[in-house]
């Protein structure tokens, strides 16, 4: 049984336990469930809470040095999703129910599949959803006064926005995220033509001048009004103390990914991951020293940059919730017996004998 088996099996028994009329619904997705799980890949999982109480589900952690995150979502976030308001569409279509509540929590949850399914089969809707991301792509066009950073997040931007624009136009979205996105991007029928190839040409991209213009040559392909491009606008995230480390145990499986990209040399996902890294720490500089032809060099480097980011977190006060290898979870009343237990929550980190 592998470290994701097993705490999968903590969290169900956890929320039959503990959290009975607290939470409507526990989901799994991506990799551990859809095929695409390598040594390193983490569980992607979310609950929807009931109470403030079922709220108290959520935590982040680094198991094994491989960073999780348990977070809750609304009712009205999963609509969004299904209405094609928001990206994450695997978090509706392609996930296993660990846990229902009771039925009409589940049925619920098969109601708002249903509209994704159905909102995908509406051609007049899912072209207007089509748009508006596309819209966004052009607004995301990297200006030749951006800095490579800049210009790096905007283009990768750019590339999600099209390749999600061009899946809802044909009535689809891309059922394993971002890990095959691109691969999946060349299955749809009738691309334009070039566009593949037009693709990588702005992942190649080694300046700011010639990203602006591999991106506005991307952009000519799409059939879409324009819309003015706006500079990056970096999202309000912590930067000390334990929300800092917070957010490192929730994103850190990223990091992992960008080395394993390295090791397989996929410099799409790579590029991909990367723009993802660097939309939540604005503060590192993960992007500049990407590299398409040298991968190896870069997973050096973002090395360097997760390396800052620990000793900040160590600097300012935070601690890192790492759980070095994950035994079997035992109730508080086992603290009494003489091994020595360290509370990490409700993960039990058991040294010495099994009990």
């Amino acid at each position: 049984m592998t470290n994701n088996d097993r705490l999968v099996a903590w969290l169900e028994n956890t929320v039959r336990q503990r959290y009975t009329g607290q939470v409507a619904l526990v989901c799994l997705y991506g990799s551990y469930i859809n095929g695409t799980e390598e040594q390193g890949s983490d569980v992607d999982c979310y609950f929807v809470p009931k109470t403030e109480e079922g709220l108290k589900l959520a935590r982040t952690f680094l198991l094994d040095g491989v960073g999780y995150d348990i977070f809750p979502m609304g009712w009205e976030r999963l609509e969004a999703i299904a209405n094609l308001q928001t990206s994450q569409q695997p978090l509706v279509g392609d996930v296993q129910v660990l846990y229902a509540d009771t039925p009409d929590d589940l049925a619920r949850f098969k109601r708002i599949q249903q509209l994704l399914k159905t909102n995908l089969q509406d051609v007049d809707f899912r072209k207007k959803a089509a748009e508006q991301r596309f819209l966004r792509a052009f607004s995301r066009l990297p200006m030749e006064q951006y800095t490579l950073k800049e210009s790096r997040l905007s283009s990768g931007g750019m590339l999600m926005d099209i390749a999600e624009g061009l899946a809802y136009e044909r009535g689809d979205y891309y059922h394993r995220g971002l890990k095959t996105q691109f691969s999946d991007l060349l299955q749809l029928e009738d691309l334009p033509e070039g566009l593949a190839e037009t693709y990588r040409t702005v992942v190649q991209s080694t300046t700011v001048e010639a990203l602006h213009k591999t991106s506005l040559a991307l952009l000519s392909k799409i059939d879409c009004p324009k819309s003015d491009p706006q500079p990056p606008a970096w999202p309000d995230a912590p930067n000390a103390g334990q929300d800092l480390a917070g957010l490192y145990e929730e994103i850190s499986s990223t990091f992992g990914k960008i080395y394993r990209c390295a090791t397989k040399n996929d410099p799409i996902l790579a590029f991909l991951s990367a723009v993802c890294l660097q939309w939540e720490l604005p503060w590192l500089d993960v992007l500049s020293s990407y590299d398409y032809h040298d991968l190896t060099t870069f997973a050096q480097r973002v090395r360097q940059e997760e390396a800052k980011l620990r000793q900040r977190i160590s600097q300012t006060g935070g601690r890192l919730r790492n759980i070095p290898i994950l035994k079997p979870f035992y109730r508080r009343k086992y603290k009494r017996t003489p091994v020595s237990v360290v509370d990490t929550g409700d993960f039990f980190q058991i040294q010495g004998r099994t009990i």
